[in-house]
């Protein structure tokens, strides 16, 4: 087998593959992680990928600049950056992060633990919440991406499911006209944002967070920044998780 080590060095190894469990998780307790979940030929060592993850998560570095860096830190050919870039960007390694996630959360162990994505600092029960909202323009994604054929690995975890986000869209259409006083800013205009993006089918994303920064929920856009956008937020995640008889929300 075929074996990317912790100094992303290429190595050819004999692997001895316990008949009574899966090839998969023989590899894992050799902390390897294979590259494919059936009959897998090329692995990597599972500390070369936590660093990626973690620099990847707290630095923002791309894939590309993780593998220069690499390169020239471990003198790296160019055949052997190019065959670990070809596998950092797969489907394997985001499995490995999601992976990562849940090792780290340990939701699977017991369900009274949280998946790191509760705010600690804001009122459970009782106390007034406070929320800011706001879109991004710069995360799109075009239409000749094509769709995935499995579902979200973390679910509706951070993302409302699109198909309740249509459904509230459509049975609250937003026909009215702003007022002659509002400022009618360009990413309200939808009609505008229709014309602008033809050719994507997430014209951006909009987001809550609480006052301590910690991200709540978001929700892929389809047109412009609308006030539906910050009403869909509230009222499918945030307000009836927060919700009970003595709160205010």
């Amino acid at each position: 087998m075929k074996v990317i080590v912790s100094t992303v060095r290429l190595c050819t190894v004999t692997v001895n593959m316990c008949a009574c469990g899966p090839e998969t998780c023989t590899l894992l307790r050799y902390g390897l992680w294979p590259a494919t979940a059936d009959k897998p030929q090329t692995a990597f060592s599972i500390p070369l990928l936590e660093l990626f993850v973690c620099l990847s998560l707290e630095c923002q570095v791309s894939v590309e600049g993780f593998c220069n860096t690499l390169r020239w830190k471990n003198n790296l050919t160019l055949a052997e950056v190019n065959t670990l870039h070809r596998a950092l960007v797969g489907e394997s390694i985001a499995h490995f992060r999601h992976h990562h996630f849940r090792q780290r959360s340990l939701v699977d162990v017991c369900s009274q633990f949280d998946d790191g994505t509760t705010c600690p600092a804001c009122p459970k029960a009782d106390g007034d919440m406070i929320v800011t909202l706001d879109a991004n323009f710069g995360l799109v994604r075009k239409q000749s991406s094509g769709t995935s054929a499995v579902e979200p690995l973390h679910g509706t975890r951070m993302f409302v499911d699109e198909k309740d986000v249509e459904d509230y869209l459509l049975s609250h259409l937003d026909s009215s006209k702003p007022h002659e006083d509002c400022s009618n800013f360009k990413a309200g205009n939808v009609l505008r944002s229709q014309q602008q993006a033809k050719k994507l089918d997430v014209t951006g994303v909009f987001g809550a967070s609480c006052r301590h920064e910690m991200p709540l929920m978001f929700v892929n856009m389809s047109q412009g920044e609308r006030q539906v956008c910050a009403i869909v937020v509230t009222s499918l995640t945030i307000y009836p998780v927060f919700q009970n008889d003595n709160s205010p929300v």
